[in-house]
């Protein structure tokens, strides 16, 4: 080792560099190398030590000392402060000062001369176990400040150092329970009084306690015992209020009756004169409501008047204003029909100019087309001419005498295989067109087959995406109306303080129906779109709204129109009858406005729901019901309805979304129901049929393919004979000939040549016509272009204006009807305000009488009872009331003490029992429970006991043996004491083997039998790190190396646990290595400033 007295501080400042703390760092080694191989240690990532800083602490100014993450050992002379580091470690962890053996106090650990002390432990935290990375990082810091007086202070720190995220002990406490540290386990941190009173002084009871705490099990059981004895305390006292409950239930029934006897005749008593005093006031309360009654009707009556007069400027205000509208669209449609006109005759001239040359290009394409027909005929005709002239040459050199014979049998021959492919063809026909029939209905089915799947799989998918909706919408109902509307809510919120009146949506949020049964019916009557709009009620709010819908790229309708505080009035006569359920009767709203917009936008005055079709069909044929309704819905959604005079009939179908239905989680039942039971299964069955048609179609096809080839092939073959038949009647015609025209053959190949030469001239005449044909037709598609084009621009100009007509006849459609339905309006107001004026002549005579009444029932009352009661019942049913109970209390009114003595009583005895039973119950319960967990705890505690003991034994021999000695462990569990006896040389024979007790092995022995121990007892505990001082007392130099190679085999057998070994001896014979570090600690100078106080060994 280099003395850190002999070198300069490296890199100044007095800490060294990275390499100088581990000259072994980037080469990791085997557990039985020099460090040379190339072979990986895993070391653990959580709750082991990285550092531990000391400032100010016992004999140290300031102190760091950065721990390997395996094996560390750190020597030094006496007096160098080797036990100050665990003594810190421990502090830091927060052990008691007492656990220490070092100070009875914090205080007495500062450094002589300074105030406080500061001790640091930087623990790793990394990997998948750590401890809230997100919030501490790759390690956690412990900082306990230690001031000469007062107490001592924490601060938890993340991997920096700079940032504070608790400074009580509770949250370092959090993590020493994460990471299994057990600061108070002396076998975790093994001080150095305690290795060495444990080798002196211990005996088999303090043995045996060491063991207990060592393996926790002592905190067990002391818990196991202070719960036995609340446990006996319990029953103890649940059997005392047991006693109790008889006697104290009687007394509480006899107070209870004579307190209820009592307490009947006073509230009697109070009871009549209440009801005398009710009685009083009872006909001032009648004769107030009626005219509070008959104020009410003539003050509606006023307003109702009022109303009704700015209802009806504001219809007759909407009258002027449709008329100026209809003129306006009347003259715009007037001005599109003319532009209409003028374009359609520009297209119809266009069109006959594109015609004509049409036509004339079509002549030039027939002539070009008529040209090459003809010049192919006659090449074809000079083609024949030269075979003629070829064979009429070689006809006249051959001979013919033995020739003629051979071509009469090569006829024959021909003429029976063309029979005979002729009769296997009729066959082969009749089974092709049998194979195409059973390809066609093959063909048919599959196609059925594929459109009923198509069609089953559309409704399961429909289905499911259902069911996702409603579940979406059981969590959130504002997202079934869009994925992006909650958005828009929350920016509608941020941004109130635009508008000048709340916004209302979506719509379909502010309807609720009376009838579940119609939810998906009124849905789809009034459309997603409608159910999903927004209401506003002025320019500004829909500008506002508008620019918010931008800003989110959002595209939603937004309606609007005037606010009113009540819905539309509606004339009787111009509903339906009361009897029918319409759309509007079963839908409630919580906006009056919201209903107008339905009734302007969906007439849903005028929608009936039917329960079938014949009761539909019945009602729109109805001449005087007929007339009123719009159209007829039925609970499956179809819809029905007159045009021209005819009944319509359209098949409804359920909506994407369940907007309206309030019953969530029965809607996702009975779909998923409908899913499983029956769509589920139909599509499955589907998919077998169409996989069975499909097969049968390709087995039909095959086979029609088949038959095909086969009786193509037969055909050719047809083709073939009848080809090679005329050809050899041919030559057997040419061979009879050719002798009679010897003579005359030189004259017809003449005669052959000149027609060949004429036919040549003529392909030649055509040739040269061709081209000239072509250039002409090539002009005439030049002209034909432009003429396209512009034929498709004038057609592009008329769809576009008659686009605007219909749209322009649309409004001008819509305006009328709405005249129509203001004029009505109008009517019905002058009618109301006539009625509004006859109810407010009558209101004010009635209010009149009234009046002069209450002040006589008033002035009667007061004299009875000054002050003014509210009863609730008639005068009438008081006066009988107030007979009955007098009667009563004559009949049991009896000589009794005064009811607030027997109330007390009565109370103060049942409280005393409800008390005492309570608490018996929680007794008994609590200790029936507690009694069964503590049996069968103790059970398993002293199961687990044997087995630790057990366990610690054997591995104590097993260390002993590595040495060439032998040992155990005796425990007795009922004297709660251990003893251990130790074979000093097991290699002797067993006749000669001496078994010691520990106390007269040598003290090089006591240490060597003590570390087996510690390592044994190290088996049993669960913790990232484990340190011991002073280990290798009183042994030699042998000893001390055997136990030191113990040690390092043992620990290389745990890479997941970090070791730390004190011991005042030199180490020069071990080498740092990336699990191995040696510190050699120097002697403390005084007054030093902060530096490191150790230099690693190589």
């Amino acid at each position: 080792a280099v003395a850190a007295d002999s070198q300069s501080p490296p890199h100044g400042g007095g800490q060294p560099s990275d390499d100088d703390v581990h000259p072994h760092k980037s080469r990791p080694c085997s557990d039985d190398d020099d460090g040379s191989s190339d072979f990986r240690v895993i070391f653990s990532d959580v709750g082991i030590l990285e550092k531990v800083e000391l400032e100010n602490f016992m004999c140290h100014p300031a102190l760091e000392i950065p721990l390997g993450p395996h094996v560390n050992f750190i020597t030094g002379p006496n007096g160098s402060g080797k036990s100050a580091v665990l003594v810190a470690l421990s502090v830091a962890l927060g052990a008691k000062a007492s656990f220490t053996n070092r100070a009875s106090k914090f205080g007495d650990l500062v450094k002589q001369g300074a105030n406080a002390a500061i001790v640091r432990v930087k623990l790793k935290n990394r990997g998948t176990d750590a401890y809230k990375p997100d919030l501490f990082g790759n390690s956690i810091i412990i900082e306990r400040r230690i001031p000469r007086a007062g107490a001592a202070s924490y601060k938890l720190k993340d991997a920096t150092g700079k940032k504070t995220i608790g400074t009580s002990y509770g949250d370092v406490a959090q993590v020493l329970e994460y990471f299994s540290i057990q600061v108070n386990n002396p076998c975790v941190v093994l001080m150095q009084d305690t290795s060495r009173e444990f080798l002196t002084n211990s005996n088999p009871g303090s043995k045996y306690k060491f063991f207990l705490l060592a393996t926790q099990l002592e905190q067990i059981r002391r818990d196991y015992l202070k719960i036995n004895e609340n446990h006996k305390q319990i029953q103890a006292k649940a059997t005392t209020k047991q006693k109790l409950l008889p006697g104290m239930r009687t007394d509480v029934d006899d107070r209870r009756r004579e307190f209820e006897d009592l307490q009947k005749l006073t509230e009697i008593e109070k009871q009549i004169q209440d009801m005398k005093h009710q009685m009083a006031w009872a006909y001032v309360v009648a004769k107030r409501k009626l005219l509070e009654k008959a104020l009410v009707e003539a003050e509606k009556a006023r307003d109702d008047k009022l109303k009704l007069q700015d209802n009806l400027s504001t219809v007759q205000e909407q009258l002027t204003r449709c008329d100026k509208e209809t003129q306006v669209k009347q003259h715009e449609v007037k001005e599109i029909s003319e532009q209409l006109t003028t374009a359609t005759d520009a297209v119809r001239k266009q069109e006959q100019l594109l015609q004509q040359a049409g036509r004339e290009r079509s002549g030039f394409l027939a002539k070009l087309k008529d040209n090459s027909r003809r010049a192919q005929q006659f090449a074809a005709r000079r083609e024949q001419v030269l075979r003629s002239i070829k064979e009429i040459q070689a006809s006249l050199a051959v001979d013919t005498s033995q020739e003629e014979e051979a071509r009469q049998r090569e006829v024959l021959e021909k003429q029976e295989q063309l029979q005979a492919a002729q009769e296997q063809l009729a066959p082969l026909r009749n089974a092709t067109r049998e194979t195409k029939d059973s390809f066609d209905a093959a063909s048919q089915a599959a196609s059925r087959t594929e459109e009923q799947l198509r069609n089953i799989t559309t409704e399961h998918e429909k289905l499911t995406s259902r069911i996702k909706g409603l579940e979406a919408q059981k969590h959130n109902r504002t997202r079934a109306y869009g994925d992006r509307i909650p958005e828009l809510l929350s920016a509608i919120e941020r941004h109130k303080h635009q508008f000048h009146a709340p916004i209302l949506g979506p719509l379909g949020l502010h309807l609720k129906l009376r009838d579940e049964r119609w939810a998906d019916v009124v849905e789809s009557m009034l459309g997603a779109d409608t159910l999903c709009s927004f209401l506003v009620f002025d320019q500004n709010d829909y500008q506002a709204l508008h620019s918010i819908c931008d800003n989110l790229r959002m595209r939603v309708t937004i309606f609007k129109q005037k606010w009113l505080d009540h819905v539309y009035p509606m004339r009787p006569e111009r509903l339906p009858p009361s009897h029918l359920v319409t759309a509007e009767r079963i839908i409630d709203t919580d906006d009056p406005n919201v209903k107008n917009v339905l009734i302007d936008q969906r007439r849903i005055e005028s929608c009936v729901l039917c329960e079938n079709r014949k009761e539909g069909n019945e009602l729109l044929y109805e001449p005087r019901i007929g007339q009123l309704v719009d159209n007829v819905y039925l609970p499956d959604g179809s819809r029905m309805f007159i045009r021209n005079g005819s009944m319509a009939f359209i098949g409804g179908k359920r909506p994407a979304r369940s907007l309206l239905s309030n019953n969530v989680d029965q809607r996702i039942t009975e779909f998923t129901r409908l899913l499983r039971d029956d769509v589920g299964p139909r599509r499955d069955e589907a998919q077998r049929a169409h996989s069975a048609s499909c097969a049968a179609r390709v087995d039909a096809q095959r086979a029609h393919q088949s038959c095909l080839r086969a009786c193509t092939a037969q055909e050719n073959k047809i083709a073939r004979l009848t080809e090679e038949l005329a050809r050899a009647q041919q030559r057997r015609k040419q061979l009879v000939t050719s002798k009679k025209s010897e003579g005359e053959g030189g004259a017809e190949i003449q005669e052959l040549q000149d027609n060949a030469d004429k036919l040549q001239q003529q392909v030649d005449e055509l040739s040269s016509g061709r081209g000239e044909l072509e250039r002409q037709a090539t002009e005439c598609d030049a002209k034909l272009r432009p003429l396209e084009e512009q034929l498709d621009a004038k057609r592009a100009e008329v769809e576009r204006i008659e686009m605007r007509n219909k749209e322009c006849e649309a409004v001008v459609g819509k305006i009328l009807r709405r005249i129509a339905k203001v004029t009505a309006e109008k009517e019905h107001a002058a009618q109301l305000m006539d009625q509004a004026q006859h109810r407010i002549e009558q209101a004010e005579e009635h209010t009149k009488d009234l009046k002069a009444q209450l002040d006589e029932a008033r002035g009667q009352a007061v004299q009875i009872c000054p002050e003014e009661k509210r009863p609730e019942k008639t005068p009438e049913q008081l006066d009988k009331e107030i007979c009955a109970a007098q009667r009563r209390l004559e009949t049991e009114r009896a000589g009794k003490k005064t009811l607030v003595q027997a109330k007390a009583d009565y109370h103060a005895v049942l409280k005393r029992l409800q008390l005492v039973e309570s608490n018996c119950r929680l007794l008994l319960d609590l200790g029936e429970t507690l009694g069964r967990q503590l049996h069968r705890r103790g059970k398993r505690w002293y199961s687990f006991l044997n087995s630790i003991a057990s366990r610690t034994s054997v591995l104590f021999n097993t260390f002993l043996s590595q040495r060439g000695c032998a040992g155990s462990i005796n425990f007795d569990h009922e004297r709660q004491q251990l003893s251990i006896s130790v074979q000093l040389d097991s290699m002797r024979p067993a006749e000669e083997r001496v078994a010691t007790d520990s106390k007269t092995l040598s003290g090089g022995e006591r240490s060597m039998s003590t570390v087996s121990l510690l390592l044994a007892l190290w088996e049993a505990m669960e913790s990232p790190f484990r340190a011991m001082d002073e280990f290798d007392v009183f042994m030699d130099a042998v000893n001390r190396q055997t136990s030191i190679n113990t040690l390092l085999e043992t620990t290389r057998l745990h890479k997941h646990r970090q070791f730390i070994f004190i011991t005042p001896h030199d180490l020069s014979s071990l080498r740092n290595s990336v699990d191995v570090k040696v510190f050699k600690m120097k002697p403390p100078q005084r007054g030093q400033s902060t530096h490191r106080q150790f230099a690693t060994t190589n």
